[in-house]
């Protein structure tokens, strides 16, 4: 979102977040109460929480890959009861069991902001802020994190991939994203380090 050239929007609203790496993986919503907004200011792009979400159609990923996220959980209140995650990412679509990634979730601990995997291999490993995540790390409300993710085995399903929803009818994220990056492969220690060096230098992030 750090550059405006890639949002395709009306009155702030976004019908287009474009894909930089040439695989036109571009993320799209039509519909106009669903779409999330631009904040300019801020470079960044902001779910609700309420209907926001993308799709990237034709996009299914699955088995090995890294994602890199910049972004910022937002519930400002975090619900004593009902069933809420904020999705980051999700691949569903009713064919297979699918994946997903959260930011919160009350089948978990519903007083702290955490991240959650499922589906996505049970050697996932995870650094928030270069530093390798565990159950016991948290997220403050607005504090912007760089997400590193490394899936190994992330289960099939039709898809497509989705940016703050899963299967776009129920648990829609309300985060902030400023930078989304998807790797085909699971990147090694060395690569890791450099991605977040770069992503780090570029936001303005400290170590967590």
């Amino acid at each position: 979102a750090s550059e405006p050239s890639t949002i395709t929007e009306t009155n702030g609203a976004i019908t287009k977040w474009s894909d930089k790496s040439g695989k036109g993986n571009h993320a799209t919503q039509s519909t106009i109460l669903k779409q999330p907004i631009f904040d300019d200011a801020n470079q960044s792009v902001i779910f609700d929480g309420t209907n926001d979400h993308l799709s990237v159609s034709g996009f299914n990923p699955s088995g090995s890959m890294t994602i890199y996220a910049i972004f910022a959980n937002t519930r400002e209140v975090l619900p004593s009861s009902g069933d809420v995650v904020d999705a980051l990412f999700t691949v569903t679509g009713g064919g297979g069991p699918g994946w997903s990634i959260e930011s919160y979730n009350t089948w978990g601990v519903r007083s702290d902001r955490k991240i959650y995997f499922y589906k996505t291999g049970e050697s996932t490993t995870w650094f928030l802020n270069g530093t390798q995540g565990t159950n016991s790390h948290t997220i403050g409300l607005n504090e912007y994190v760089l997400l590193s993710a490394i899936l190994p085995n992330a289960s099939a399903d039709l898809g497509p991939l989705r940016i703050g929803t899963f299967r776009d009818s129920a648990f829609f994220g309300r985060n902030t994203f400023k930078e989304i990056i998807f790797c085909d492969t699971a990147h090694s220690e060395e690569q890791r380090i450099g991605v977040e060096g770069y992503l780090s230098h570029k936001w303005g992030l400290a170590k967590k």
